[in-house]
């Protein structure tokens, strides 16, 4: 069970106050705060650390560069 998963269960089951577990978990009270309302809007599975992986990447990729020389030239 994941640290963050602990926390918010802690707070909602009034074990502890949400400073208090901020506190002994190691979070803040905003980012504590951030959790339970993941927990409110999507359940227990929401709280669970998120991927910070982009879905999408909106740039184009870069140029290659120009034709290889498979041969090189020496003075």
């Amino acid at each position: 069970m994941s640290k963050a998963r602990v926390a918010v269960l802690n707070v909602i089951t009034n074990e502890l106050t949400v400073t208090g577990a901020a506190a002994q978990y190691g979070y803040s009270r905003q980012h504590l705060h951030r959790l339970l309302a993941r927990y409110r809007d999507s359940g227990l599975d929401a709280v669970d650390p998120q991927s910070r992986r982009p879905r999408s990447n909106p740039a184009p990729p870069a140029p290659r560069c120009g034709k290889r020389s498979s041969t090189y030239t020496y003075a």
